[in-house]
């Protein structure tokens, strides 16, 4: 009996201890976790950043314009740009545009614009050809890169005469013309072209600024619908042999929703494609091709609004550069002597220098 009241008290004593020990392991974590709820987390002071390095924003929105760094010039928060192209207000307004998101943008004129950022005013000049040193800028060598790109010229504005299209279709190049309607020779210079194998297009008059007359079977702002798909339908008809359309003048027309989409329903129907010129910065054109499936693409560079051979190379070097950045680009010019003698020189060495010419029907974006 008494061995039995000894060996209980033995596990009552090793109970004792065990309790003992979770008693003061609980402890041991409740006082952890308050000191852990005691430590507050360190205070990182908030940084603030400005939304985007301006001057490389504005940069940004140069190099859309196809300006590179080596053609501007900054100081004291101007920026001199000696540009080989001539831009209209809409073109600068559009490619200004990112600049809304952190500031604003002013226009003044062709040459000069104002951006404000924050407590930051930036001013940028144009130096146009013709009109300060950006004229006698000689153009820089285009030098080839892999992979090479795909390029399509447009020569606008055939048909008052045959010579030019006797003279162009005899260059080494896959170059496609847009004939323009009701002219003197406008039926008889697309057939000639067709058989010499090129790709004839119509070359449709709109409405463009004013005072610019687009000439007979033009379409202007304020026709009725019946009267736009009549002139449209006549003027298809007046071209023979033609796979697509680009617009003639425009910037006023191109700019309308409701004409676009009668026109480019048209041009669905009769299975055309569509090339906007982009002789407007608000252009629709491309963008109702786009809703509707129409086949479409739009212009990349004009290559002579100035009419000098030193310009139109530069112009020329330009296209090359962003067919190679962008796997095609489209060109656009006009039958001037100056653009011709500049075509039969350079066009034979595009394939020595990784660039294909296209006809621009294997350009187009379905």
């Amino acid at each position: 009996m008494r061995k039995r009241r000894k060996k209980i008290k033995v596990n009552q004593a090793i109970l004792f201890a065990i309790f003992a020990i979770i008693l003061v392991l609980v402890g041991a974590v409740i006082f952890l976790e308050k000191g852990m709820h005691r430590k507050e987390a360190p205070i990182i002071p908030s940084v603030p950043q400005k939304p985007v390095e301006t001057e490389l924003m504005i940069k940004g929105c140069l190099f859309d314009l196809g300006i590179h760094k080596d053609q501007t010039t900054t100081r004291n928060h101007t920026i001199k740009v000696e540009s080989r192209e001539n831009f209209t207000r809409d073109q600068l307004s559009f490619a200004f545009k990112p600049v809304e998101k952190y500031g604003s943008i002013e226009i003044k004129d062709i040459g000069h614009a104002t951006i404000e950022v924050g407590d930051e005013t930036w001013m940028i000049e144009f130096i146009y050809p013709g009109k300060g040193v950006a004229a006698v800028i000689p153009p820089k060598p285009f030098i080839p890169a892999f992979p090479t790109g795909y390029m399509a010229i447009i020569v606008d504005d055939m048909g008052p005469d045959m010579k030019p299209a006797e003279q162009l279709s005899s260059i080494d190049g896959d170059l496609t013309f847009s004939v323009m309607p009701k002219r003197p020779h406008s039926q008889e210079v697309a057939l000639y072209l067709h058989t010499k194998g090129r790709e004839v297009m119509l070359h449709l008059p709109m409405q463009g600024a004013a005072g610019h007359d687009p000439g007979e079977g033009a379409i202007f702002k304020g026709m009725a619908p019946d009267q736009i798909r009549t002139i449209l339908l006549g003027d298809i008809r007046a071209v023979p042999y033609i796979s697509g359309v680009n617009n003639h003048m425009g910037s006023e027309v191109t700019q309308d929703r409701e004409i676009m989409m009668l026109v480019e329903t048209e041009l669905k129907n009769k299975k055309l494609f569509y090339i906007d010129s982009l002789t407007s910065g608000k252009s629709v054109g491309f963008k109702v091709a786009q809703e509707i499936g129409l086949p479409w693409n739009k212009r990349d560079v004009f290559l002579d609004d100035e009419q000098n051979e030193a310009y139109i190379l530069g112009q020329l070097e330009e296209l090359k550069r962003k067919a190679v950045k962008h796997s095609s680009a489209i060109g656009i010019c006009h039958p001037h002597p100056e653009t011709i003698a500049v075509l039969q020189r350079e066009v034979p060495k595009l394939k020595d220098e990784g660039i294909t010419l296209e006809r621009v029907s294997r350009l187009i974006h379905e």
